[in-house]
């Protein structure tokens, strides 16, 4: 068994780093119609500014630097199209960011625009059927890259898409859902 007397090696957590933060969240919200518009635009930069050369390489540094979009946002639109039926669109934007999916092999992801749609049909007092998509358009972060020798890296790192994207890497997403309340 694993005791004391024969361990050889253990890890432990640390936050030997300091990052400074600075970004601005945005809503609008407006009347529309039968329903409502909604925009919403977040911007957030994050620098480190002190690290353990020891423990922080520059990878690490660029994945808490550049590893989520600095720039996102969307518009919703919600309607109600009769007293029975509703709608809503959505339009979500996802800035670059950077990854660094194995070894030396930096990726740069560009922007993305994800388009979701949902109706939803009451069809009696509490009883609700929804049918919707999210990323209807099935957009998906581009492929992992090449080494700099043109080399694919998608057989060295399991996996064709970055690791890290902020809409995921499945595509389009369909879904019917049935609610019921008193």
């Amino acid at each position: 068994g694993i005791n004391a007397r024969n361990l050889q090696e253990f890890r432990f957590f640390t936050n030997d780093f300091a990052t400074l933060t600075r970004g601005i969240d945005l809503v609008l919200t407006a009347p529309a119609g039968t329903g409502e518009l909604s925009l919403a635009y977040n911007y957030t930069d994050t620098e480190v500014t002190q690290y353990n050369e020891d423990l922080l390489n520059t990878q690490r540094i660029t994945l808490l630097e550049k590893g989520l979009p600095r720039h996102r946002g969307n518009a919703t639109l919600t309607q109600a199209l009769t007293d029975d039926l509703r709608a809503l669109g959505r339009v979500n934007y996802y800035g670059s960011w950077d990854e660094w999916p194995f070894g030396d092999a930096h990726q740069v992801y560009g922007s993305a625009f994800l388009l979701d749609l949902e109706a939803g049909y009451s069809l009696s007092a509490g009883s609700t059927v929804t049918l919707g998509a999210q990323n209807l358009l099935n957009a998906e972060p581009e492929f992992s890259g090449q080494e700099e020798d043109g080399s694919d890296l998608a057989p060295v790192i399991g996996r064709p898409f970055g690791e890290y994207s902020p809409y995921g890497f499945g595509g389009a997403f369909w879904y019917v859902k049935y609610s019921y309340s008193l």
